[in-house]
């Protein structure tokens, strides 16, 4: 198929398949709307080309141009991206599933509601201002290049994430669902508002990253540093940051319930009026640590330390204390009797009646 036939084709809406468009010249054209399946496209030049709303199945496009190309609403299935350069290209509503992309250019490109899923982009470059609401799942982005990227509502859906290029990462309701970032530097990033949900995190480094009302739900953060680090509403239930180090830190308001933070370290810092219920603090140090209007209620202390820790109306009602070591204890409330009363009475409401009948006897 000749250049002529092809542009025809495409303006009477007819499928294209099994040509061969490699080294075209098709840059600035409009070929939106067209379906293309096993076409090979490789070096083609397609800069500043009309491709929305377009159809690729199992097409080859590696080392093709797509600078400032409109590729919105299109559908990719099994195609071929490898070094394609995507520079400055629009892929707003656009879905790549099950392709590769590894050492692809989408620098500056623009990414709103894009849906990557089972692609490899292994190396590539997605540093941009322009990345809201796109999803990542099942796809390969080892030493993929994301610095300096301004992310908001993205989602990124059990990936391994330790090579990830992330430095300068600006992320707003980003979601890190499942994904293993273990290791990872964020040192003083913004996370706003951000879910590590489940994520690993083991040994990550946080320190002066501000955190405001990020989750860390049953995250795995042993040995992680938040040293500095400004985290007000955070929530930390049922995650396990043993050992981590959280000296200086800002997280007031913050939910701690079911928390594993055996000899972590939370000297001098902020955590008036966080909630550590049931938490397990034992040998964690508190020293110098503000603890206005903290809830510690039930949860394992043991040989923590808590030196010059300042108290003020601070709970610690049924808390495990063997072994605390002190300065003073003024500020403490050890049980509350109303509190310990409702519990008691919910337990005995809760016990069966032994000495009850069974139903239907006399």
């Amino acid at each position: 198929m000749n250049r002529n036939a092809f542009f025809d084709a495409i303006a009477h809406g007819q499928h294209i398949r099994d040509i061969d468009c490699s080294g075209w010249d098709l840059s600035d054209t409009d070929l939106s709307g067209a379906l293309f399946e096993g076409v090979d496209f490789r070096n083609a030049d397609l800069s500043g080309t009309n491709l929305d709303d377009t159809q690729w199945q199992q097409c080859n496009l590696s080392g093709a141009s797509l600078v400032r190309a409109q590729i919105a609403e299109a559908r990719l299935y099994r195609c071929d991206l490898t070094r394609v350069n995507a520079t400055a290209a629009n892929l707003d509503k656009t879905s790549i599933v099950d392709s590769h992309a590894a050492h692809a250019n989408f620098s500056r490109a623009r990414f709103l509601w894009t849906t990557w899923s089972e692609t490899d982009l292994s190396n590539a470059d997605l540093r941009t201002d322009h990345m809201e609401r796109t999803t990542y799942t099942q796809c390969q982005l080892a030493a993929t290049d994301l610095r300096g990227a301004k992310l908001a509502f993205v989602v990124f859906h059990e990936l391994d994430l330790r090579t990830t290029q992330l430095a300068e990462t600006q992320c707003q309701n980003v979601m890190f669902m499942g994904c293993d970032l273990t290791a990872q530097s964020f040192s003083g990033q913004v996370f706003n508002q951000c879910q590590f949900t489940d994520t690993l995190l083991e040994g990550a480094d946080f320190s002066r990253a501000q955190l405001g009302q990020c989750n860390f739900k049953g995250a795995t953060l042993r040995q992680a540093d938040f040293s500095h680090a400004e985290g007000p509403q955070a929530l930390f239930a049922f995650a396990d940051a043993c050992g981590a180090q959280f000296s200086r830190s800002r997280f007031p308001q913050s939910i701690w319930t079911d928390a594993k933070l055996d000899e972590a370290d939370f000297t001098s810092a902020q955590l008036s009026m966080s909630v550590f219920h049931r938490a397990r603090c034992a040998r964690a140090s508190f020293r110098s640590t503000q603890l206005d209007d903290t809830d510690l209620s039930m949860s394992d202390l043991t040989d923590a330390d808590f030196r010059d820790a300042t108290f003020l109306r601070t709970r610690m009602h049924r808390a495990l204390i063997a072994g605390v070591i002190w300065t003073q204890r003024g500020g403490i409330i050890e049980n509350d009797p109303e509190l310990l009363a409702a519990q008691r009475w919910s337990a005995a409401k809760s016990r069966p009646d032994i000495d009850a009948p069974p139903k239907g006897n006399p």
